[in-house]
């Protein structure tokens, strides 16, 4: 861990914004990649929901 806390300040300003993109949304126009990039950013907080919807965008986004 590091003595300085910034571990626990970069997984709090990760957590936070996570959940603006999950309350603003992510624009209709996002690439797959970004889709994909926040659903991992969810999984990792263990919100399952989130991240399979963002991971179902993501794969429309590039294969649909």
């Amino acid at each position: 861990m590091d003595p300085s806390g910034s571990d626990s300040r970069i997984t709090q300003a990760v957590a936070s914004a996570v959940e603006t993109l999950k309350a603003q949304g992510l624009p209709p126009d996002a690439d797959a990649w970004t889709c994909a990039a926040v659903a991992r950013l969810c999984r990792e907080q263990k919100d399952y929901a989130a991240a399979v919807d963002f991971y179902r965008r993501a794969i429309a986004r590039e294969y649909g």
